[in-house]
Order: C-alpha cells, then structure tokens, then sequence
C-alpha cells in the first residue's frame, strides 16, 4: 500500500469538551487546542496516486474549521451552555467526547467528504484513514478507519 499524510502545525482547532466517567460524574468543560495528523492509505489510483494532496489538505481544514470555537457534546448529552449559545454547541454522532471518539469522527467526516467530490477516485477497497489528535502537549490519541464504517 501507498500512503499520504498530512503533518503540519497549522493542522488545528480549538474547542471545548468534557469526558464522562463511569460512576456517572464528568470533568468540567475545559478547551483545548488540538492537533491532527491525517494519513490515508492504500491503492494508487488510474493518475498514479492515492488521493490529490490538495484536496485532502483542503476537504481536513474545511472539518477542522467547522470543529473550531465549538463546544462538543456527544449527540445524547445535555448541556446548559445549549440554550444560551446554540449556535457554539456542536453535537457529534459519537458515545464521548475523548480525543479517541474526537479522532474517529474527523475520520469519518474525511471518508464521506472525499467520497462526495465530484469526479474524485477515491479507492473504493483496501483504503485506510488514519487520524492521530494531539489534546495537549505530547499527548496523542488516534483512529484507523478502513474501508467499512466504525459505527
């Protein structure tokens, strides 16, 4: 397989987030400004390469921009910041909001966004996505997506 990354420091987003525990209690909402390092993996296509590097550049600042400056929730929890600035909370289809459920998300968005472009090749087998999220200083968490949906 042949690969492609993504890897520079202007590769970010700021947002708040919580993580819930399992007796039930959670952190407080705090922010963070996150770093992503994208690569995707797999067949070179007809033109001799895996995807174009500036449309997989464009299409991840595009996700990382609608990530920036949001409050994240996961899709079933509530929050009182919700009803006083709507428009900051963003809920996400994921269980959590950890830099691990964060990573899988961005890789997701990445796959169907790609998937979407007019007249893109993207390989339709043997892909892999993989998203590594820096949450605070030399702290990483991160996601392989394949071809086949996480959830």
């Amino acid at each position: 397989m042949f690969s492609v990354r993504l890897d520079s420091p202007d590769l970010t987003f700021t947002a708040s987030h919580r993580i819930r525990f399992l007796d039930g209690t959670s952190e407080r909402l705090h922010e963070h400004r996150f770093r992503v390092v994208a690569e995707i993996s797999g067949p070179l296509n007809a033109v001799g390469y895996v995807v174009d590097f500036l449309l997989f550049s464009e299409t991840l600042r595009k996700i990382l921009r609608y990530l920036d400056g949001k409050i994240l929730l996961p899709k079933d929890e509530r929050e009182e910041h919700e009803a006083q600035n709507s428009e900051t909370v963003l809920r996400l289809p994921i269980p959590g909001t950890t830099a691990e459920f964060l990573a899988a998300d961005i890789a997701d968005r990445l796959s169907r966004s790609l998937r979407q472009r007019n007249g893109f090749a993207f390989p339709q087998e043997d892909y892999e996505i993989a998203i590594a999220l820096e949450e605070a200083h030399g702290m990483w968490a991160g996601f392989k997506k394949q071809n086949t949906e996480y959830r």
